[in-house]
């Protein structure tokens, strides 16, 4: 009987102190928790002895999520290239009204930069803020630098492909360093580049538009094929 006691007691004594570990960790972290003598359990843990087939749906699950994620993510991208080569078209087709534009007012009218380049803006709405950019860097400067006033306008302005970034560049460069027949001339050569990479583009856009959106949609499947 005093043997029974003993161990009667014992259990009361580690009972009171196993209790006395939860309420600490709970009061520390905040998280339910199952404490022995050895250890501390977390009920939603698997265990050892634990059916697997709940843990197995749940990787595959995380799969499935990953590889939708995957597909969503190479296709967008596939249409962001598409919607970037039909932005650049635009952007071409405007800038070439722009110098047709500008190429009018010079012959004829002789209208200063500053104030043609905000008539200009008015032509082609893609480029509007480039040119109100570059004229109002114009009109801020003392002495103006056609060339410098034009990329700090670039620098303030984001959508703008690099092939039309050069462009505007070597337009921004026919200004102010010849007479007015050799910026004329300047401008002209300007617009035939850009016409003919217009026309290259314009050429094959569905075509190519078609394969960025295939393109990025295969390459979903593909690296989601790897990835299972």
């Amino acid at each position: 009987q005093g043997i029974i006691e003993c161990r009667l007691v014992r259990s009361f004594i580690d009972c009171y102190r196993t209790r006395r570990k939860q309420n600490r960790f709970i009061q520390k972290t905040g998280i339910q928790a199952i404490v022995t003598e050895s250890f501390v359990r977390f009920p939603d843990c698997f265990e050892c002895g634990q059916d697997m087939e709940s843990r197995t749906d749940l990787r595959m699950n995380l799969k499935l999520y990953g590889a939708v994620f995957v597909i969503f993510a190479c296709t967008a991208t596939g249409f962001y290239l598409s919607v970037s080569m039909r932005e650049e078209v635009k952007h071409l087709r405007d800038l070439v009204k722009i110098i047709n534009f500008m190429e009018c007012e010079l012959s004829y009218r002789l209208t200063p930069l500053a104030s043609l380049c905000r008539l200009s803006a008015e032509q082609g709405e893609s480029l509007k803020e480039v040119f109100l950019f570059f004229a109002e860097e114009l009109d801020r400067q003392i002495s103006p630098d056609a060339e410098s006033c034009m990329d700090v306008a670039l620098t303030q302005i984001r959508g703008v492909s690099q092939c039309v970034t050069t462009f505007l560049h070597e337009l921004g460069t026919s200004f102010g360093k010849f007479d007015l027949q050799g910026q004329i001339s300047e401008i002209k050569l300007v617009k035939e580049r850009c016409i003919r990479s217009l026309n290259a583009l314009e050429t094959c856009i569905d075509l190519r538009s078609r394969n960025c959106q295939t393109i990025g949609f295969c390459i979903g499947i593909a690296m989601t094929i790897i990835l299972l």
